[in-house]
């Protein structure tokens, strides 16, 4: 379990993205998320064979209240405001401090 009280709070940042099923308990519920944020290069670059189309990054979600409500949503497209974190293996993480679930966007 991370101990997130040791970890600096990062700067207050609204990320979109698409909940993400991280861990499950042995009766299949989801026990914690991450949202994968899609940074969209619109155009496919080609440069020697090699394609890019989009590059996307986890944000693990923080264990709290606000947070738990996210494992209800899992392959939602959300929008989370919260502190943003990195912890001392360079995982991203994000204490949600209120979301709202994004419509057909």
């Amino acid at each position: 379990m991370m101990n997130y009280e040791y970890m600096p709070q990062g700067d207050l940042k609204t990320i979109t993205g698409v909940v993400m099923a991280m861990d499950e308990d042995e009766d299949g519920n989801t026990v914690s998320v991450a949202i994968s944020v899609s940074f969209g290069i619109e155009e496919v670059m080609e440069a020697e064979d090699l394609e890019i189309e989009d590059v996307t990054e986890e944000f693990f979600v923080v264990d709290n209240e606000k947070g738990r409500n996210l494992l209800k949503l899992v392959n939602e497209t959300v929008e989370v405001t919260g502190n943003i974190m990195m912890d001392e293996d360079g995982n991203k993480w994000t204490s949600v401090k209120k979301f709202r679930v994004v419509d057909g966007e």
